[in-house]
């Protein structure tokens, strides 16, 4: 369903970097922004080109890549409806650090740079809010990096990011769209495909996974927390 200009207005508000703008000047903004639609798998920004745009999503869901030496993507980030991509490349215009995928059907209001820079000179304010997002995406590719080396950390922290993405219904099972197979998936989570399996074979014997398909899994809420709390004590201890 299309989204109307009015709604627009106000989901554009409702997003933390915009939020210092008065009614006006967002319909200004969005008159100069044009809507674009990704489906599954399509690509938003392309690592190494300029960028010369940003996007925000209104609403699915996106990943972040980042080309490996080895040829392989890894996932750096998800983002979800609210978020802002590509903000940093609108500013200095230089290539691009990293891709990003549609997960699902992703609506974006895409703001160009000339537009976007001229609504910063004349609100000071939406510049400050922009300094707090590059500097809360700083500390998220921060903790990033600092993330443990272990194959099942890395494993849990990506299976926590989707399911927080989840509504929360009370029920013990929560079903994760991981959007790629599992032979897709391995290489963005740094490692190989028998690892993969093998950590997922060993947290279904612990009744914390179901496998559903090639793309879905299920979770035991309780238990997976459980897991991942447990793990980031040894990990301390070490």
């Amino acid at each position: 369903m299309a989204i109307q200009p009015e709604d627009l207005v106000e989901k554009l508000r409702s997003v933390p970097l915009f939020a210092p703008l008065t009614v006006s000047e967002a319909e200004l903004l969005v008159q100069a922004g044009r809507r674009a639609v990704y489906r599954h798998g399509q690509t938003l920004i392309q690592e190494g080109e300029a960028g010369t745009n940003m996007f925000v999503i209104l609403s699915g869901h996106a990943d972040v890549l980042q080309s490996t030496f080895e040829g392989n993507r890894r996932l750096l980030l998800a983002r979800r409806p609210g978020d802002v991509i590509g903000e940093l490349g609108l500013m200095d215009g230089k290539p691009r650090s990293a891709s990003v995928v549609a997960r699902d059907t992703c609506r974006t209001l895409v703001l160009e740079q000339r537009s976007f820079q001229q609504c910063l000179r004349r609100n000071p304010d939406l510049a400050i809010s922009l300094i707090r997002s590059l500097a809360q995406s700083i500390r998220e590719q921060n903790a990033r990096i600092a993330q443990p080396d272990g194959a099942k950390a890395r494993l849990m922290l990506f299976l926590a990011e989707r399911l927080r993405e989840e509504v929360e219904s009370g029920e013990p099972l929560a079903e994760i769209e991981l959007g790629q197979n599992f032979a897709h998936l391995a290489p963005g989570l740094g490692m190989t495909r028998e690892t993969l399996s093998r950590i997922i074979s060993e947290l279904t014997q612990l009744r914390i996974l179901k496998k559903l398909s090639r793309t879905r899994l299920a979770v035991h809420r309780r238990r997976f927390w459980l897991e991942l709390q447990s793990d980031s004590e040894v990990l301390d201890d070490e």
